[in-house]
């Protein structure tokens, strides 16, 4: 496994919870699905920002640049899943509300 830098980054004391990390998330991602980052953190039980950061490590081209897709929420900017996609589509029907 290549190994992982930045300037607070300790190899004896960092690598092997970084790398079990990293793991969790891959393994969690190879599903296709969409994924909140609250999501991912819950189930890997992970905290959001080591997620976050170990979704970016998999776009490293040192950790194989996997492509990592998001959707956003415009207005929100928050990360959402196809699951809540679908849900808040059918709400806006119910709702007759539209996009501007």
């Amino acid at each position: 496994m290549p190994t992982f830098d930045g300037n607070t980054y300790d190899h004896e004391a960092d690598h092997d919870r970084l790398a079990a990390q990293l793991r969790r998330v891959y393994l969690l991602m190879l599903d296709d699905e969409w994924h909140t980052l609250a999501e991912i953190a819950r189930r890997t039980n992970d905290p959001q920002t080591s997620v976050s950061s170990r979704l970016r490590d998999l776009r490293k081209e040192k950790f194989g640049a996997q492509p990592v897709d998001y959707a956003e929420i415009r207005l929100e900017r928050l990360p959402y899943s196809r699951v809540d996609q679908g849900i808040r589509s059918v709400v806006k029907k119910a709702l007759r509300f539209r996009d501007v």
